[in-house]
Parts: structure tokens; C-alpha cells; sequence
């Protein structure tokens, strides 16, 4: 704590603001709230001011969400710094550490997850979008709608990538939705191979809860297929043919199993 380089501070940001020059005048008011906490307030204050006054400019909002993270005020920074990201979508390089680190400061926060999840997506890197976009999910089932609508944009911008597949069909057997959730595992196992073996371990999970599901059996048979894992993938149409003894399909890839 140092309140004299907090007031120069202060002090330097109105002249900076005075010039025009907001992005600096921003930083040196975050800078005067670390160096003296009890200014918090005052800080604050100007920077809503400087919103205000400049409502196109990105920097007053990320710097509020920076000052009001500090103070704890977690659900107000994630406003904050989802404005400045609607403002400048190109600021993702600086925005994505202040959202990793509102995730770290309350973890169980559904809506942070949301808009690391969203931001990680935005630049690129899929497969960690996903994994928070679904956190979000597991933290509160309220979220489901908005997550599946992010999980879909995924998708649809990266549709040859097998995560949003995967973490889309995580949301539907949550939601009940088995059919749904098995199709686009497929898709996942059809956009990257490498991923089959770890869709075959999650189908079996699920088989354990309905072991009559002739559909899941089904899939599970075609991926340890593709693993070339007959005797497993067999095991699975003999259970199917059990169930329903006319199902041309399992019948049909058990003589190709049988016959190999």
C-alpha cells in the first residue's frame, strides 16, 4: 500500500484524461486502486465517468472489470469485461487472462465459465472452449440453453474438430437426450479418428445405465469396429440380436465379424 504514488497516480490520470489519451489514463487509475485499496471507490468513480464520457472505448470498461475483481465484485467485472469484449472483439490477447482469472477467483461461477468458455472459442482454441463451456454446464443446469447455443457455434465454425461434438453430446445425455447425444458422437468418431477410443470408454459408461439400449449397442459395436476390437464389438450385436432377433444390421456386422 502506498498512497502517495496512488494520489500521483490519480493525479497523472486526469492529466491524461485531459489530453485525450484514455487508454493510459485508465491504467494509471487500475494502477492508483493496487497501490492504495482504499480508493477503490474513487476509482471506480472516475472510471464509470470515463465510460460514460467515451461509451465506444473498450479500455474504461476492461480497466472497471479489472478494479472491481480486485474488490471482489466478480459478477460485475465479468459485465464489465464482456462489454469491453463486445466493444473490441479484437482485444481476445488481453481479455482472456482477466476471464482465466475470474474463473480462479471463483470457480463455482457458472457465468465466468461461460465467457472463458466463449472468449477461448473466439481465438481459436476449441478444445479448451468446450471444456469450460461445459464446466459451466455441470456448475448449473440452468445454464444448459445458452451452453448448447455456444457449443453449437462452436460446431458450426469448426465443424472437421470432434471436441464440440463430443461436449455437445455430454449436454444432451444430461438432458436425457440419448439419440441425439449417440449421433453426434459419431460425428465426433467420423471428424477424428484418434478420438474412437475415447468415445467407445464413454459409451460403455452409458450402456451400464441402459443395457438394453439397442442403439447404444449398436454404436459401441461400430466403434470397438473401428478399434479393431472384434470379440468386443461381436459381444455387442449378439446382446442387440438378443434384445431383437430380426435386426438386420447387427446381424449383417456380426457375419462380417464372425466371418473374419
Amino acid at each position: 500500500m502506498d498512497p502517495a504514488l496512488a494520489e500521483a497516480s490519480l493525479a497523472l490520470a486526469r492529466a491524461l484524461l485531459l489530453q485525450g489519451k484514455i487508454t493510459e489514463a485508465t491504467g494509471q487509475l487500475v494502477q492508483a486502486a493496487r497501490l492504495h485499496p482504499e480508493k477503490t471507490e474513487e476509482v471506480l468513480e472516475e472510471l464509470r465517468a470515463v465510460k460514460d464520457r467515451a461509451p465506444g472505448d473498450s479500455s474504461p470498461r476492461s480497466a472497471l472489470g479489472e478494479v472491481l475483481l480486485k474488490a471482489g465484485r466478480i459478477e460485475d467485472a465479468l459485465l464489465e469485461f464482456e462489454g469491453s469484449l463486445e466493444l473490441d472483439p479484437h482485444c481476445l490477447e488481453r481479455m482472456i487472462p482477466h476471464l482465466e482469472a475470474v474463473v480462479q477467483a471463483s470457480p463455482l461461477t457458472a457465468h465466468g465459465h461461460v465467457a472463458l468458455g466463449k472468449a477461448y472459442a473466439r481465438k481459436g482454441l476449441v478444445s479448451k472452449g468446450c471444456q469450460s463451456l461445459f464446466a459451466a454446464y455441470r456448475l448449473d443446469q440452468g445454464s444448459g440453453e445458452s451452453v448448447l447455443r455456444e457449443l453449437r457455434r462452436v460446431e458450426e465454425s469448426n465443424p472437421a474438430a470432434p471436441e464440440p461434438k463430443y461436449y455437445l453430446a455430454e449436454v444432451y445425455f444430461r438432458k436425457g437426450l440419448l439419440e441425439k447425444g449417440l449421433e453426434l458422437l459419431k460425428e465426433a468418431g467420423d471428424a477424428d479418428p484418434r478420438s474412437v477410443e475415447r468415445i467407445a470408454v464413454r459409451l460403455a459408461k452409458l450402456l451400464e445405465r441402459n443395457p438394453q439400449n439397442i442403439e447404444l449397442l449398436l454404436t459401441l459395436g461400430q466403434a470397438r469396429l473401428k478399434l479393431n476390437q472384434g470379440d468386443a464389438a461381436g459381444e455387442c450385436f449378439r446382446r442387440i440380436l438378443a434384445i431383437d432377433g430380426a435386426h438386420a444390421e447387427a446381424r449383417r456386422l456380426l457375419l462380417g465379424v464372425d466371418s473374419q
